[in-house]
């Protein structure tokens, strides 16, 4: 063996040098760096946001057919990923949302809530009180999990359930359950999201609250001209606001803001240079997104649905279909998938 002392150890590499190398990369191979050694993993750390930021969303796939496997598709490349779960999880029945990087989902037995990162395979389990109305799993059932401060340890998860009236929350500062019940006669929360910190929900009335977590009460905004949506209406948040999607269907979707200074909903007929994912499906998560970062298309809405990956442009109400699939009957789940801080390490 000829050895050449004037070669500098892979560890040692420039960091000029790993940035061309990973900007070749796919999103397996480069969360894959990070365990060669420990200075392409501070590499790996520093830079993985903005690397994930230059990728389009994923979707994730669950079938029953694939026991333990969880298959990402990313709609700009088409490159397939895997990676596997959890003996425990083969066995759950309901997924109650994909958020935070992580899936939600209730066991059937016990009515436990478990988190699990189907990336790096980190999970939490949060013990619940059993009901009778826990026999039954409603399609109008979904959660959200989010962080409501500064420091990690500060979360909430957020269970919506339509058909029994009520809004479960379990936040970490306190470690423990609360209930909001909304029993009124043609009156439904629709959809929550977590934004600086506060819980804010929007009804079949148009009414947007926010939920107070001290003393558990829903105080409503006084906003004027607040048009019908429908019930597959989802909040969605910006940088600095709220955002309202109103998705009837891949052909027809409004997207509206609040101005609080005048307290009114306002169009969104031009996003920028963003785009915001919905689906039709309560467990589909949405964002907004920045699709000039990998190439994709701005100022529209991209659509999940299990026969593919549609955009409908805010400017002139143009469908197409980026990305085709038939999702067979075996399928448990599919939602868009977005990378967070604790996703790291973990496809095949």
């Amino acid at each position: 063996m000829n050895i050449c002392y004037n070669q500098r150890p892979w560890a040692d590499l420039r960091e000029e040098l790993l940035n061309i190398i990973s900007s070749n990369l796919n999103i397996a191979d480069y969360l894959s760096i990070g365990r060669v050694c420990r200075s392409w993993r501070l590499f790996n750390s520093e830079y993985e946001d903005g690397f994930m930021a230059s990728k389009s969303p994923l979707v994730i796939h669950i079938s029953s057919q694939a026991k333990k496997a969880c298959c990402f598709h990313e709609i700009a490349t088409g490159i397939k990923y895997k990676t596997m779960l959890p003996n425990f999880i083969c066995d759950f029945k309901f997924c109650l949302g994909v958020s935070g990087g992580y899936l939600i989902m209730k066991d059937t037995w016990s009515q436990k809530i478990w988190l699990i990162n189907p990336v790096t395979g980190r999970q939490f389990q949060f013990s619940r009180v059993r009901k009778l109305s826990d026999n039954i799993r409603f399609s109008s059932d979904r959660a959200i999990f989010a962080s409501t401060g500064s420091q990690d340890q500060d979360f909430v998860v957020v269970i919506l359930s339509c058909r029994n009236q009520n809004l479960e929350f379990y936040t970490s500062r306190n470690n423990q359950w609360k209930e909001y019940s909304f029993k009124l006669k043609n009156w439904h929360i629709l959809d929550m999201v977590v934004f600086c910190g506060r819980i804010f929900a929007i009804t079949n009335h148009s009414q947007i609250g926010i939920l107070d977590l001290r003393n558990f009460d829903l105080k409503f905004l006084t906003l004027k001209f607040a048009p019908r949506v429908s019930s597959n209406v989802r909040l969605v948040t910006s940088n600095n606001n709220i955002l309202i999607v109103d998705y009837v269907n891949v052909n027809m979707i409004k997207v509206y803001s609040i101005n609080v200074k005048k307290m009114e909903w306002v169009v969104m007929n031009n996003l920028g240079q963003h785009a915001v994912c919905v689906g039709d499906g309560g467990i589909i998560s949405c964002k907004l997104i920045d699709p000039t970062k990998w190439g994709g298309q701005s100022n529209c809405v991209y659509v999940l649905l299990n026969d593919g990956c549609h955009i409908h442009s805010l400017k002139n109400g143009e469908v197409k279909t980026i990305r085709k699939w038939r999702w067979d009957d075996k399928t448990r789940m599919y939602s868009w998938y977005f990378f967070s801080a604790d996703n790291v390490r973990g496809f095949d």
